[in-house]
């Protein structure tokens, strides 16, 4: 009998994460005409009374509204595993959506609601804070992106840290889907990545490669050393007692012929 595994890679989970994300999304403009912003927030403060920080300027604060409106009451869709993200702890009080406990970023473009180009990225991950570029270490290269048609999508990540579509950077404002507006970005609130966070898998990469590259270096110099002594001239010194023994039995039979 063959056990299966219910672990899903990180990509998987972030995939199927983000388009939960966007069905909220979608909820929430039907219910208050456009996607979570200043004006919905204080919609929300004033139709529900909510004491959750709705006006942070990052992913965190923009989802927050999802909750305080009742379309979530789990913060479990927030998560992707990238660095300096932790598992969340669906305490939906004060505390919703705390420091790290979302990986992904909410891009606001357009008339930000459902309305517009259907492919403008919408929700996106592993986007590093602060930047428009990408981390291409928690999804072994690959970014995940949610489009305003609620398709989610894995791109590849140029060396540079750019998601390129059509030959051109995602968040380019000369993108068709953006119509003219550039995008404004909220990033996550993430714990700044150590060194060793952002290097742990080069540095182990290396390190093996390295003891490879010696261990191989060593039993050639070991197999040379061989060859050369094994090609090497005898010394009578060497021989030890054979030779010795061949001298005297040659005396002797010099000695017998005279």
């Amino acid at each position: 009998m063959v056990k299966r595994s219910h672990h899903r890679p990180p990509i998987v989970s972030a995939l199927s994460n983000a388009r939960q994300i966007g069905l909220a999304l979608f909820d929430f403009d039907s219910d208050y005409s456009g996607f979570p912003d200043a004006r919905t927030a204080a919609i929300l403060r004033e139709t529900t009374h909510t004491t959750l920080d709705l006006d942070d300027p990052t992913s965190n604060g923009v989802f927050r509204q999802l909750i305080a409106a009742g379309i979530l009451s789990s913060e479990e869709i927030f998560q992707a595993q990238c660095h300096g993200s932790v598992r969340p702890d669906n305490r939906l009080g004060a505390g919703a959506l705390a420091r790290g406990e979302c990986g992904f970023a909410f891009i606001v473009g357009g008339t930000n609601s459902s309305t517009g180009h259907s492919n403008r990225p919408l929700v996106v991950a592993p986007l590093i804070p602060g930047t428009m570029k990408f981390d291409p270490e928690p999804f072994e290269g690959q970014a995940v992106i949610l489009r305003l048609d609620n398709s989610a999508v894995s791109v590849p990540i140029g060396r540079d840290g750019v998601v390129r579509i059509d030959g051109k950077d995602l968040f380019d404002p000369s993108q068709p889907y953006w119509e003219g507006s550039g995008p404004v970005v909220k990033w996550p609130d993430l714990p700044r990545a150590t060194w060793w966070q952002r290097h742990a898998t080069a540095c182990v990469i290396g390190a093996v490669v390295a003891f490879i590259v010696g261990m191989f270096a060593g039993l050639s110099m070991w197999g040379r050393h061989l060859a050369k002594k094994a090609c090497r001239p005898s010394d009578p010194a060497d021989v030890g007692y054979p030779t010795r023994w061949n001298s005297r039995l040659a005396r002797s039979s010099s000695m017998k012929e005279e």
